[in-house]
C-alpha cells in the first residue's frame, strides 16, 4: 500500500457580500503589521481603501505592486526589502499572476498569506504552486509555495470583473475534466483521484449548461446562484481537483500548448485560459475526437469571447519561434506526454495548423 499525503488548500474559503470590509478583523489574528501586494488596476481601485481601513484599525501597512510578470527577479526584489523588518501576514489581491508571485514571496519569508482574488480566471487563490515566468513572459516552471491560509471572495468585487476574465476562468476549469480523462496512466482506482475525476466532470457539465448564462448575469451586473456557482467552480473546485489528483490528472496537451507558447508572439496580455481553451481544440485533434464534439467546443468558446485561431493569439506559425515552442512543447518534461496516445512532432505541428483553421471558421468576439 502505498503512502498519500495530502496538503489541504486553502484553509478556510470566505465568499461573502462586503467582507473586503471586514479586512481589519479577519486579519488581526495574523499581526498587526501586513504586506499588501496588488494588481497594479487593483491598486489603483482598491489601494486606497485598503490602506484607509486597515490604518484605522491600527495597521502598519507596507504596499507593493506586480510590475511585470510572476517572475523570480520580481519576487527577490519584495523578499530582500521585506526580510529586515518582515509582515506578519502577506495579503495578495487581484489577478492570478499577482496572487501566485505573493504566494511565493510568502514560503520564502515564511509568513501566513491570504487571498483576496478580484476574478475567476484561474484557481491561484486556492493552491498552494505558483507557476514562474521570465521577465518577458515565456513560462519556466512551477514552484512551491505556501498553502493559503485563507481565501476571501467579495460578491461586489467579483461582479467588476471584465467578462473576457470569467470565460477564461471557465475555460480552464473545463480543461481540468477534458484533460483528466485524456491521461495516458489513469488510477481511478484510487479513491481520492476517483473524487478529482468526478468532481472535474461536475464541473465540466455544469459549465457547459450554464456558462453563457453565469456570463450573461455578469454582464448584467447580477450576482445569481449561477454566476456564484460559476465563481466558485473557477477558484475553488478547480484547486481542489488539482489537490485530490495531484499530477495524475492535472494536465495534458492543452496545457503543454499554453505552457509553451505563451509569452513567445506578439501579444503579451492573453490569459492562461484564453491559452488552454486553443489548446484544448489542439488536444481533441490528436486524440481524434470527433469534428462534431469540436465544433461543439469551438460554437461555445465562440460564445464566451475566447480566441480561436493563432492569430487571435499573436502567433504566427512562420515564425522561427513558432518551431522553437513546438520543440519545447514536445520536451521530455512536457506534459504533452501524458497524453494516452503518443504524438509526433509532425501531428502536434498539424494539430495546431488544423485547429486554427477550424477556429477561423469561427467569428469569436474575443
Amino acid at each position: 500500500m502505498s503512502d498519500f499525503v495530502l496538503n489541504l488548500s486553502p484553509h478556510r474559503y470566505l465568499k461573502q457580500k462586503g467582507v473586503i470590509k471586514s479586512l481589519a478583523e479577519i486579519l488581526t489574528p495574523f499581526g498587526r503589521h501586513v504586506f499588501v501586494f496588488f494588481d497594479p488596476f487593483i491598486q489603483e481601485r482598491y489601494g486606497a481603501f485598503v490602506s484607509e481601513t486597515l490604518e484605522k484599525a491600527g495597521f502598519r501597512i507596507t504596499a507593493g505592486a506586480l510590475k511585470q510578470e510572476c517572475c523570480e527577479e520580481e519576487g527577490i526584489f519584495w523578499v530582500d526589502r521585506l526580510l529586515p523588518s518582515p509582515p506578519g501576514s502577506i495579503v495578495g489581491m487581484g489577478g492570478g499572476k499577482t496572487i501566485d508571485l505573493a504566494k511565493w514571496i510568502a514560503a520564502k519569508i515564511d509568513k501566513p498569506f491570504v487571498a483576496i482574488p478580484t476574478s475567476a480566471a484561474t484557481c491561484s487563490a486556492v493552491t498552494s504552486i505558483s507557476p514562474l515566468y521570465t521577465p518577458e513572459g515565456v513560462y519556466l516552471n512551477t514552484a512551491d509555495a505556501v498553502v493559503p491560509s485563507l481565501t476571501l471572495v467579495d460578491p461586489d468585487i467579483m461582479l467588476t470583473q471584465p467578462l473576457r476574465l470569467l470565460a477564461s476562468g471557465m475555460a480552464d476549469a473545463m480543461a481540468k475534466w477534458m484533460e483528466a480523462k485524456g491521461m495516458r496512466k489513469q488510477h481511478h482506482k484510487r479513491i481520492h483521484t476517483a473524487s478529482a475525476l468526478s468532481l472535474a466532470r461536475l464541473s465540466y457539465e455544469f459549465l457547459s449548461r450554464k456558462g453563457t448564462r453565469a456570463l450573461e448575469d455578469l454582464e448584467k451586473g447580477q450576482w445569481t446562484e449561477t454566476l456564484s456557482e460559476v465563481v466558485d467552480i473557477n477558484l475553488l473546485t478547480t484547486g481542489l481537483i488539482s489537490l485530490l489528483g495531484g499530477r495524475k490528472v492535472r494536465v495534458n496537451a492543452a496545457h503543454a500548448f499554453q505552457k509553451f507558447f505563451c509569452g513567445v508572439g506578439s501579444k503579451k496580455d492573453i490569459l492562461h485560459g484564453e491559452w488552454v481553451a486553443f489548446g484544448l481544440i489542439v488536444q481533441m485533434i490528436l486524440e481524434r475526437v470527433s469534428e462534431s464534439s469540436i465544433q461543439r467546443h469551438l460554437i461555445l468558446f465562440t460564445r464566451w469571447g475566447l480566441p480561436l485561431t493563432l492569430g487571435a493569439l499573436g502567433i504566427s506559425r512562420g515564425e522561427e519561434y513558432f518551431e522553437a515552442a513546438l520543440e519545447r512543447m514536445l520536451g521530455e518534461s512536457s506534459p504533452i506526454h501524458n497524453l494516452h496516445v503518443p504524438v509526433t512532432r509532425e501531428q502536434v505541428r498539424d494539430a495546431i495548423l488544423k485547429a486554427d483553421e477550424m477556429g477561423g471558421k469561427f467569428l469569436p468576439s474575443f
